[in-house]
């Protein structure tokens, strides 16, 4: 499903399976500092921001437990590609609503 913002178009990944009650701590501390990002006003954090709170070197990591939280069903992970002649895609999370 996609849909047009303005000069945006948005790309929704489907539906995320419920999310599961235990997660590893590892997760779960990664879970805890997004949420209290979002909580505090602040944005989406990004990767590298994660993997520094986290205390790993790479964000790689960091963008594979995002991932994981999306199977797990925590998160959402969306596409967009900006208008105006940018080709690439764009990766985004979001929070699952509960």
């Amino acid at each position: 499903m996609s849909r047009v913002y303005g000069n945006r178009v948005y790309v929704y990944a489907p539906a995320a399976p419920a999310p599961r009650s235990g997660l590893p701590p590892q997760r779960a501390r990664v879970l805890a500092f997004i949420r209290s990002q979002v909580a505090a006003g602040k944005r989406f954090p990004h990767a590298r921001t994660i993997a520094d709170h986290m205390g790993w070197r790479n964000a790689g990591s960091a963008r594979q437990v995002l991932d994981l939280l999306v199977a797990d069903g925590f998160l959402v992970k969306k596409y967009d590609r900006a208008s105006g002649g940018d080709a690439r895609l764009r990766v985004r999370f979001d929070l699952v609503e509960t």
